[in-house]
């Protein structure tokens, strides 16, 4: 989640501050279907895989949609130009998901150092010497 909430935030400020934003048509060429859970939900979402091309350069990216889609299907989709020089397909823009992200990350940063210090407290307790006390209590 770490991982996934900084990426986020990166490809959202790489979207603001790119030079080249433009609309190009996408093809379906993969999707895989994930039906809704919730019994009052009645709903698919179709993760697709799409191929499109941008100066001359092919790229993939993936995007949900939440109607029916068939391999060879063209979308329409927003890309930008990233500071490497390649072209990425914007994120959608839920301010949910934005907000999980912001918060994804002071929670990973958290549970990394709490693990880290359970981490430590095994290693020195399973290194730790006997003390007198101890001692009586092995023999």
């Amino acid at each position: 989640m770490f991982l996934w909430s900084v990426n986020r935030i990166v490809s959202s400020i790489e979207y603001k501050k790119s030079t080249d934003v433009r609309t190009v048509t996408a093809r379906v060429i993969d999707y895989d279907i994930k039906s809704s859970d919730d019994e009052y939900d009645d709903y698919d979402e179709y993760v697709t895989k799409l191929s499109y091309e941008a100066d001359g350069i092919k790229y993939t990216g993936k995007r949900i949609y939440y109607r029916e889609v068939s391999i060879g299907d063209e979308k329409n989709v927003e890309v930008y130009l990233t500071p490497r020089g390649k072209y990425k397909m914007k994120g959608d823009d839920d301010p949910l998901t934005f907000l999980l992200a912001c918060i994804g990350i002071p929670a990973g940063l958290l549970l990394t150092f709490i693990g880290g210090m359970v981490l430590v407290q095994i290693i020195v307790g399973h290194f730790k010497k006997p003390t007198g006390a101890d001692e009586e209590r092995i023999e």
